[in-house]
């Protein structure tokens, strides 16, 4: 089962990527030129890039000396590692429908397009930022399915955390130049979780 799981992850992760691309690369040449954009997407994405690598040193130095983040009693173990593996899976294929639904207005880089609508389709009806919550649940996914905890304290944590000023920043632009729409949307439509309303801040 252990060999199962870890080769779904790396096939998942290859074919995911892969799929991500051709998305990306279908909807490129529609693409509207950025017109304004929020800075701090560098900083952000450098952390995320930096983390993968400590990630990456840390959690080959951890499988050598067996840190482990679950109990390691069967069947507990197995099923926990199978239930990551449904969040990891679930949570990659939310990011694919959201970043699909947006089409040309998807952007890694908190961009206003020229021309620039709010999506309101998909999962963006229930949610204004439906990939990150993709992204969380597929690292918190990921986590579960390695029983790793280097993982647990470099991704899931760190991680979730960089989305949420991800999602800051992105709303103060959209604020600034789409104010009133967007006032709006945040009216209508919960951050994170579907159906939940709150008062949007302004």
């Amino acid at each position: 089962m252990d060999r199962f799981i870890n080769l779904y992850i790396l096939f998942y992760l290859i074919v995911g990527n892969i799929i991500f691309g051709i998305v990306n690369r279908k909807f490129s040449s529609d693409d509207a030129p950025i017109i304004k954009r929020d800075k701090s997407y560098r900083m952000l994405h450098t952390i995320r890039f930096s983390l993968l690598f400590i990630w990456a040193v840390g959690f080959f130095l951890a499988e050598l000396n067996q840190l482990k983040l679950l109990p390691q009693a069967e069947p507990t173990r197995t099923y926990i590692r199978l239930f990551g593996l449904i969040l990891f899976t679930l949570g990659g294929l939310w990011i694919l429908w959201s970043r699909w639904t947006l089409g040309k207005w998807f952007s890694t880089k908190f961009a206003i397009k020229k021309g620039h609508q709010i999506i309101k389709t998909g999962p963006y009806k229930i949610m204004r930022h439906p990939i990150y919550l993709g992204g969380t649940l597929a690292i918190w996914g990921f986590t579960l399915a390695l029983d790793s905890l280097i993982t647990l304290l470099i991704l899931a944590i760190p991680i979730p955390i960089t989305f949420y000023l991800n999602i800051k920043a992105e709303e103060r632009l959209f604020l600034k130049e789409m104010a009133g729409e967007y006032q709006k949307y945040q009216q209508e439509v919960p951050r994170l979780i579907p159906f939940l309303k709150t008062k949007a801040k302004t």
